[in-house]
């Protein structure tokens, strides 16, 4: 699964860099007859698969009247390859990117630790909330604030995308933000931090226990038997678990997860690139409460996955907006440079044996929601009581008692 938001090229141009490397390495004494026959067979292998990006690369460097950067066009040459796929999932990322990328799966993230929203590219970046221990909260910066500026540079006009790259930034470095706060603009200097992602959160709704999952990350498992655990021992009578707008991740943090809600039975079946397979099970303990799962059209891969398990065993049910319907699961390949290709590499099957790509699930309480109160349920700032599919699912367990 190791989902991630797919990298898009705009402007891709093709060029073969193999050639040049070959050329390299038969002109280097360290290289043996052995390696430089396979290089030279590599070579032919891609001219013959590949005959239209040799024939543009040699159209480039004899025709090209600018200045070409090898290195910039060999990046677009990567992204372009693997877009060139027409896989949705599958996404090259560079050296750069790859680093962030390690972070967030872990987890962590380095910022000021503040949750913004930015409606409209001319709006301010909104602080939504403020992270403890971060450099926002020591700074002083609150929810409601408006950031209008990070380090001199106006937020006016950008996406939530760009506005936000300007406020993170390199662990131990400082940013400047101005802020706007009801008539008063402030300055207020803060430092960029390692901050943990609060990836799994609990609390209990009238005898129910709510647990939040914002993804499949390294460590969720464990700190979600944990938050139900916790729930189940203030005496929650049923447990409703929220995946909206969760992008999946790990496999094996899905199926620890699986492994304590279900009782004994396949859970997850893989099929590999090589025709191979593997198949996980739980054991037969299980948790003996009402499962309820939300989802929503932003619940992906191990995200809707889980709903549909817990589904399929008859021990829950699942309410809110049907799913889009994910059925390859990827891994992140690192290339030599450093960057990597995060690959689908095999198909994954539902514990009946279905395949969710292109399908996703129908839930069985199905609640529609305005635009308002889809992103406020994103952005974590709409009330319980306002949350008509939280609500849903909850009026359902509470009758079936």
């Amino acid at each position: 699964m190791e989902e991630e938001k797919r990298r898009r090229v705009r402007h891709p141009v093709l060029l073969a860099v193999v050639l040049t490397a070959l050329v390299t390495a038969v002109l280097s004494a360290a290289v043996t007859a052995a390696s430089v026959r396979a290089r030279l067979e590599d070579a032919a292998a891609f001219a013959r698969e590949y005959p239209k990006l040799l024939e543009l690369s040699g159209v480039i460097d004899e025709r090209f009247v600018g200045e070409k950067d090898p290195a910039a066009v060999e990046e677009a040459c990567a992204a372009a390859m693997v877009e060139g796929l027409g896989d949705r999932w599958s996404y090259y990322i560079s050296a750069e990117e790859l680093k962030e990328y390690d972070v967030t799966m872990a987890n962590n993230y380095v910022g000021v630790g503040v949750t913004v929203r930015k409606p409209e590219e001319d709006d301010p970046l909104e602080v939504i909330k403020v992270q403890e221990g971060g450099g926002a909260a020591e700074a002083g910066v609150l929810p409601g604030d408006l950031i209008t500026a990070a380090d001199g540079v106006s937020l006016k006009g950008m996406t939530l995308e760009e506005a936000s790259a300007l406020v993170r930034g390199e662990e131990g470095t400082e940013v400047v933000l101005e802020i706007l706060r009801g008539e008063q603009t402030l300055t207020l200097s803060m430092v960029r931090k390692a901050l943990p992602l609060e990836a799994i959160s609990g609390e209990m709704l009238d005898g129910i226990g709510y647990i939040r999952i914002e993804n499949f990350y390294t460590g969720t498992g464990d700190s979600f038997v944990r938050t139900a655990e916790d729930l189940l021992d203030q005496g929650a009578e049923a447990l409703v678990m929220d995946v909206r707008f969760n992008g999946g991740g790990y496999v094996s943090e899905l199926t620890r997860m699986l492994d304590y809600l279900l009782p004994e039975g396949l859970i997850f079946h893989m099929e590999y690139t090589d025709g191979t397979e593997s198949r996980t099970s739980s054991d037969a303990s299980r948790v003996e409460c009402p499962l309820a799962v939300l989802v929503n059209d932003s619940s992906y891969s191990a995200a809707e996955y889980f709903a549909e398990a817990i589904r399929e065993f008859d021990c829950g049910i699942v309410g809110g907006q049907a799913t889009t319907g994910k059925g390859y699961s990827q891994v992140m390949i690192r290339l030599s440079d450093g960057s990597g290709v995060n690959l689908s590499t095999a198909r994954y099957f539902t514990p009946n044996g279905s395949s969710l790509a292109g399908v996703g699930i129908q839930p069985d309480i199905p609640v529609e929601v305005d635009e308002e109160e889809y992103y406020a349920v994103y952005y974590g700032v709409l009330p319980r009581e306002e949350d008509h599919q939280l609500q849903a699912v909850l009026e359902a367990l509470r009758e079936a008692e």
